[in-house]
Formats: structure tokens, sequence, C-alpha cells
């Protein structure tokens, strides 16, 4: 398969970097940069460098509309690997570190646990006993568990979220209070595959996506950044549930070491989510259902939704020709 890899970052290899780029050979590993990027750095890396004037080169309009100095960015790699017809993109951060048998064995159906009955679900817990949740998930919504519908279910999942150790992907709130803790998740425990209905935030740190799913890695570059890749989380299952296909949750295939943030500033950023997402996520069902989206083509699906999402608020204008070109790209 002709696999891609797509990060972005403002920091030059290191050699922790650099030795797990030599673990997977077999993938292209393409690192989106910025301004802050020293591209000289990544000159002789064993990766596909896109600096900022190859991102304008490559895609003129999106690059030209895209903030600078901005994590969305990485759609540009996405597109890149799209355009050089990757059979699979996988995408995550340059704090999280792969294990050495990390998607050793990936396919896009699934066999795990059909999970649903419920809006929301806290998808973690079946994979921990910590009192841990997605970021993204609405506060109220945490010990929420929903209900095990099948044991050994199989489903087309074209989009599949693999957990990470030692500090995963939770919201600030769980961070400030319990600024020491380290969590791993259960190594056995099987795939969850989330029933068409129940909602999960999944985010863009160790996410596996397939071809069909390629018009929802969309990253919208006006919502805050820590809701980012949760909104398009939200998006991307409506679209999914449309195309009849479903999520699907794997334990832990990496670990994090993160990256230095300001958890107030986190929690500032994560906001809009605590007070909207259950909005959003109604909206978005509420939309679908309705049949206000346009027949059963993915990329019209996706980008109704995201103009939804302006017409709604929940996304200023400045979202529409990033938006635009996007789609159009395709």
């Amino acid at each position: 398969m002709k696999k891609f890899i797509i990060l972005t970052t403002i920091s030059p290899p290191n050699d922790e970097m650099l030795e797990w780029f030599s673990r997977f050979p077999e993938w292209h590993i393409v690192i989106v940069g910025d301004l802050k990027t020293h591209d000289e750095s990544w000159k002789n890396a064993p990766v596909e460098y896109l600096s900022i004037a190859r991102q304008d080169e490559l895609f003129p309009e999106l690059s030209r509309c895209a903030p600078r100095n901005h994590y969305c960015r990485k759609n540009i790699g996405y597109l890149y690997a799209i355009n050089q017809n990757a059979e699979l993109i996988w995408e995550t951060d340059d704090d999280t570190f792969p294990y050495t048998d990390a998607f050793s064995n990936l396919k896009s159906h699934v066999t795990g646990r059909l999970v649903g009955e419920k809006d929301w679900i806290n998808v973690y817990r079946y994979f921990t006993d910590t009192g841990i949740w997605p970021r993204g998930l609405p506060l109220d919504e945490t010990t929420e568990t929903g209900t095990v519908l099948d044991k050994d279910h199989v489903r087309d999942c074209p989009i599949q979220q693999f957990l990470v150790d030692e500090d995963p992907d939770v919201d600030a709130i769980w961070r400030l209070l319990n600024p020491e803790a380290r969590v791993s998740f259960d190594p056995c425990a099987e795939p969850v595959i989330l029933d068409q209905g129940s909602m999960v935030p999944f985010n863009s740190q160790n996410t596996v996506f397939y071809p069909s799913a390629y018009p929802l890695l969309y990253l919208p570059h006006y919502a805050n950044f820590r809701m980012t890749d949760i909104w398009r989380s939200f998006v991307a299952q409506v679209c999914l549930w449309i195309q009849d296909h479903n999520l699907a949750f794997h334990t832990a295939s990496a670990v994090q070491k993160r990256n230095p943030h300001d958890l107030l500033a986190d929690f500032k950023d994560e906001v809009p989510g605590y007070l909207h997402n259950r909005e959003i996520g109604h909206f978005l069902k509420e939309k679908s259902l309705k049949q206000t989206v346009s027949g059963t083509d993915v990329q019209e699906c996706a980008r109704e939704l995201w103009l939804g999402m302006i017409g709604q608020g929940f996304l200023p204008e400045q979202e529409r020709p990033l938006i635009d070109a996007w789609f159009d790209s395709f």
C-alpha cells in the first residue's frame, strides 16, 4: 500500500523523532512546515518536507487563505498525500511516538465491540478504569458508557482512532485537577465500534483515515485550536453514518511525551466546546436527519455541514473560502 504519515511541526528533527521515522520505512512521512519552522533543519531528514513556499506552489488558493503559524496547515499535508494517491493516511503529532508494532495489521473492516444506545459515550472507559474522558466530550456525559450491543461485530470503519499512553488526549480540566497523573490503556482491550447515532470526540493525534473518508480530514482554521479536530470529528461522524460507515477506537499504539502547554490557555481555548459541543452535535444530527444534506456524496455532505456550522454561528465567515478551497481540491 502507498501509505502516508502526516504531521506538522515548528521544531527541528531530534534524535528521538528520527529514530521512530526509521522504524516505518514503508511509509511516506510528510512534514508540514510553517513560518517558525527552520526549513534547512529538515533538508537531510528522511521525510517529504513541505515548506511554506512549497505549500504555496502546490495548493495556492488554500495556502494563501490559510493563516500562517497555524496547526491547520496540516490540511495541506493531507491534500498532498491524497494527490499522491495515498491508500492510507495516518495523522499524528510531533510529540507522539508510536510503538514498534504500531499499525502492523491495519484493516478498514474492524472486528470489535459495538457500543451505542446513547447520544454521547465516554469510549475511554472501555480501555481503562481510570476516570478520564476524551477531550471534547460534554462534561455531564463523562460517566456515560452506553451499551454493548454486540461483542464480536464487524463493520467498515474508514476512520479509526488509536489511543496513546502516558499522557492521553483529555481536556484541560482533567489535567488541572490531576497534574501528575499518567494513564496507560489496557493493551489487550478489544476495539470499540461506535453505533450510528452515538457520538464520541476523536482527535488528530493518532488517527487513521481510508480513502472513502479523505474529504472528512478537513480541520477548520477559525475554530479554537483545542476544538478544531473535535469539531471535525463531529462533522466526520455524521457523514460516516450517512455513508453507512462507522468510527472505531483501538487501544494505545503510541506514547505521548507532551510538548509544554499552558493549561489555563488550553482551558480558555476549550470553553467554546464546554459551552457548545452538545449543541453542535445536535445540530449536525438534526441537519442529516432532515435530509438537508445533499444525497450521499461524502464531499457534498461534509461541505454542507461545514457551511451549516457557519450559518449557525459556530464558525465565522472567514472559514468559507477555506472550506471551498479544500473541497474544490478533490
